[in-house]
C-alpha cells in the first residue's frame, strides 16, 4: 500500500519564512523563532502520470502478419485514416471458397426448374386420369364397360395423384433447401470479404500516433497494442490517491503538479474521482486537468501531485519541531501552552496561546 504522505509545493504557492533571531551571550548561543503571520495549506500526496485526452491503446480484430505500415509514429491521423496491413496466416481462400459455394447454390436452381417441368407433366397427367375415370364411371352406370375396367381406371389415377403430391413435397423440399443454401453461401461471402477487410488496420479516433510497437514482418493478435493514438493537444493528469486520502477529496479542488521533466510546478484542477479500489495497490484513480501554461508534454510523463484540501490566509503558524506534543512551547519568557488548529507535515496553525512578538526555542527534549 502507498503510504499516506504530505508534502509542502514552495514554488509558486508564495510561502513566507519563518523569521529567525540568534541572541548571544557569554556562555552561549541560542536560535529562537518568532510565529508568522502566512498562508497555511494542507494537502494530500498522490503519485501520479501524464496522459493524453482520449488516449486509447488500438488493437486488430484479427491476427496476421505485420507487413505495411501507412503511417510513422508523431503524425496526426484522422478517424477512419489506414494506419498498417496485416497479412493473414492462413492462405487467403475463404472468399474464393464462399463465392464457388455461392454461385453452386444458385446454379443448383436448375434442379428445381427440372423438377417444375416434372411436376407439371405429372399434374396434366392426373387431371387426365381423374377425366378418364368419371368418363369410365358414367359408362360404367350405363353398364358399358366391365368392373374390371374401372378398377383399372381407378388404380391409375390414384397413382398418378399419388406420384404428383410425392413430386410436389419433393419440390417444395428442394425449393427450401436451395433457398437456405443460396442465403448461407452468400452471407458466408459477405462474411469473408469483411473478414478480409479487418486485415487493414484503420484509425478509431482522430489523434496523434504515439507508439506503433510492432516492427513490420512481426506477428500480432487482438491481445497486444497496435497502436497508441491520443489527443496531441489535451492532457490529462491521472493519480493514484492513497485510500486512506479518497474521503478527503473532492471534484474541484485545486492540484499542483511537480514533473520530473521540469523545474516547476503547474496548477491543475481534480475533475473527476473513479468510485472504484484498485486492489493491486489499493489506491483509487484520480484525474486532473491543468488550468495554468503548461509546457510540451508527452504521454507516459511521471508527476507528483498535492491535491489541496485546505487553505487558510494570514494566520499564525510555527514549525512542528517548535511543538512539543501538540500543545508545548518553549519561550524565552519559559513554557506555554498552545492550541493549534490546521496543520500539515511542516507546520501548525497557532489559534491561542502565543502572539507575533513571542521568541520560541527548540524543545529542550531536542524534538
Amino acid at each position: 500500500m502507498i503510504s499516506t504522505r504530505f508534502k509542502t509545493i514552495a514554488i509558486n504557492l508564495c510561502f513566507i519564512s519563518i523569521s529567525t533571531q540568534i541572541v548571544v551571550s557569554c556562555s552561549e548561543t541560542v536560535s529562537y523563532y518568532q510565529p508568522s503571520k502566512k498562508t497555511l495549506i494542507h494537502s494530500v500526496y498522490a503519485s501520479a502520470h501524464i496522459e493524453s485526452a482520449d488516449q486509447y491503446e488500438h488493437r486488430t480484430e484479427v491476427s496476421g502478419r505485420l507487413t505495411h505500415y501507412f503511417v510513422k509514429e508523431g503524425v496526426e491521423v484522422n478517424a477512419g485514416d489506414k494506419i498498417a496491413e496485416l497479412e493473414q496466416l492462413i492462405p487467403n481462400i475463404n472468399i474464393s471458397n464462399a463465392n464457388e459455394a455461392y454461385k453452386l447454390s444458385v446454379a443448383s436452381k436448375s434442379q428445381l426448374s427440372e423438377l417444375s417441368i416434372q411436376l407439371s407433366q405429372l399434374e396434366d397427367q392426373m387431371k387426365l386420369d381423374s377425366i378418364n375415370l368419371s368418363r369410365q364411371k358414367r359408362l360404367f352406370q350405363k353398364n358399358v364397360g366391365s368392373k374390371s375396367q374401372l378398377e383399372n381406371f381407378t388404380i391409375k389415377a390414384k397413382s398418378s395423384k399419388s406420384l404428383f403430391e410425392a413430386t410436389r413435397k419433393k419440390y417444395e423440399l428442394l425449393a427450401e433447401q436451395i433457398k437456405a443454401s443460396i442465403m448461407q453461401s452468400k452471407n458466408n461471402y459477405e462474411l469473408a470479404q469483411a473478414n478480409s477487410n479487418k486485415f487493414f488496420i484503420y484509425a478509431f479516433r482522430s489523434g496523434k500516433v504515439y507508439s506503433l510497437p510492432n516492427a513490420v514482418g512481426s506477428i500480432v493478435n487482438r491481445q497486444q497494442p497496435f497502436a497508441i493514438i491520443g489527443n496531441n493537444e489535451d492532457f490529462t493528469i491521472v493519480m493514484e490517491v492513497d485510500e486512506a486520502d479518497i474521503s478527503k477529496i473532492s471534484v474541484g479542488q485545486e492540484v499542483w503538479v511537480k514533473l520530473e521533466a521540469y523545474e516547476k510546478s503547474f496548477k491543475a484542477e481534480l475533475t473527476s474521482i473513479r468510485p472504484l479500489l484498485d486492489a493491486r495497490n489499493q489506491t483509487f484513480r484520480a484525474e486532473a486537468k491543468f488550468i495554468s501554461e503548461i509546457p510540451t508534454l508527452y504521454p507516459g510523463l511521471n508527476a507528483e501531485c498535492n491535491i489541496i484540501i485546505d487553505r487558510k490566509e494570514n494566520i499564525l503558524v510555527l514549525p512542528n519541531r517548535l511543538i512539543e506534543g501538540d500543545s508545548v512551547v518553549y519561550t524565552q519568557d519559559g513554557v506555554k501552552s498552545v492550541k493549534i488548529g490546521l496543520k500539515n507535515q511542516i507546520e501548525s496553525e497557532i489559534i491561542s496561546g502565543l502572539v507575533e512578538s513571542d521568541k520560541i526555542k527548540e524543545p529542550e527534549n531536542g524534538k
